[in-house]
């Protein structure tokens, strides 16, 4: 299960690889790429619309891996950690959450003009649009909503929005 497929890309990738692979996303627009990107690549990805913090087309414990392909950094406040619980519901026992976020700084140069070291949120039009949180604040809430680290990478930054945490952790 990707959870924020956004065009599809990571879904597409591992289905290439031979994986029963769904992808959801809150966004229409982003399904439908999705959808034309999968026939494209000529792959077969179930690509679903809904709401990564509650998940109710998806049943407990229904997936060996979940991959968060730079969701979880759009998700603010309380909502973080309905997107952790949700992840915890729809993996089986054992099974895997791999997280990819942004954190700890962003750069002077980046796109993100308007962030908060306050909040740890980027602000834009008075809305937070993402959470650059601290690397141990992030390992924190995927502990507290019951997962047990496995590996966490911090890497240094690849782009313009600063650097990123890379969590493999595993459903207790």
């Amino acid at each position: 299960m990707e959870l924020g497929c956004g065009a599809g890309n990571i879904s597409i990738y591992f289905a290439q690889a031979g994986y029963d692979v769904t992808g959801v996303d809150i966004a229409p627009t982003a399904i439908n790429w999705a959808i034309q990107n999968a026939a494209k690549a000529n792959v077969n990805v179930n690509f679903i619309q809904g709401d990564v913090l509650k998940l109710t087309e998806i049943p407990d414990a229904s997936f060996d891996l979940a991959l968060d392909g730079r969701c979880l950094h759009c998700i603010i406040g309380s909502d973080r950690l309905l997107f952790l619980q949700t992840a915890h519901r729809i993996l089986r026992p054992g099974g895997i959450l791999i997280i990819n976020t942004m954190c700890n700084y962003i750069l002077t140069t980046t796109k993100f003009h308007n962030f908060d070291p306050q909040t740890r949120c980027t602000i834009y039009n008075g809305i937070a649009t993402r959470y650059i949180g601290y690397s141990n604040d992030i390992l924190q809430e995927i502990i507290e909503a019951k997962f047990l680290v496995l590996n966490a990478e911090f890497l240094s930054p690849r782009h313009d929005e600063g650097g990123e945490l890379q969590v493999i952790a595993e459903k207790r």
